[in-house]
């Protein structure tokens, strides 16, 4: 990955978060399926490479570093597989209700979650908040639970594009900090999670 690649991976992000381009960033160091750690400190510096006989430079390159230990939380935060049911952390969400959306909606007063259904197929989706008015929507099965999880080995067959690391393969990652909470992360482009706008 070059820099003009990592400056447009967080435009796009930038563009799906309330603060923009003033959004703070962290680091996530992935663990494979084990925890991983989230760091708030970072610096950006360069680096160079060079032969030690002739001192001709061999590569050059950006570095990002994390430093953990200059953290709130020496170390950084641990994020670890979710242990939980996923359709019981739904079906936590679906508690808080739907709500009536206005016909310009408030971003505060939409639901967390709510459902909608293909007139034409009968396919039943999940909605799931993202960002202000914008949805993730997520197809259900035939027992109303969520077909293609993302980043997992069958989304992953079936078309999706959302990262099968940074998605623990489909079993989400949990904060253990205060609040705790899934965390998924999406891709604008993946086929099979796409974006809407509320209502749909």
């Amino acid at each position: 990955m070059n820099i003009r690649e990592v400056i447009e991976g967080l435009r796009e992000v930038a563009d799906r978060l309330p603060d923009g381009m003033d959004s703070q960033v962290r680091i996530h160091v992935c663990h494979g399926h084990d925890s991983g750690t989230l760091i708030k400190s970072i610096q950006v510096d360069s680096m160079a490479e060079q032969n030690r006989e002739t001192f001709e430079i061999i590569d050059a390159y950006a570095i990002v570093q994390g430093h953990p230990h200059l953290d709130d939380r020496p170390g950084g935060s641990t994020l670890r597989p979710v242990t939980m049911d996923i359709e019981k952390v739904v079906q936590r969400w679906a508690d808080e209700g739907p709500g009536d959306a206005p016909k310009e909606p408030d971003p505060s007063n939409l639901p967390s979650i709510d459902y909608t259904e293909d007139p034409e197929t009968g396919v039943r989706y999940i909605l799931l908040r993202s960002q202000g008015v914008m949805y993730v929507k997520m197809e259900l099965d035939a027992n109303g639970k969520i077909r293609y999880l993302p980043g997992s080995p069958d989304a992953v067959a079936a078309g999706c594009t959302c990262d099968p690391e940074r998605n623990n393969h489909g079993a989400g990652m949990a904060d253990l900090g205060e609040g705790g909470g899934v965390q998924f992360v999406y891709r604008n482009s993946c086929p099979l999670h796409q974006h809407v706008r509320w209502p749909n």
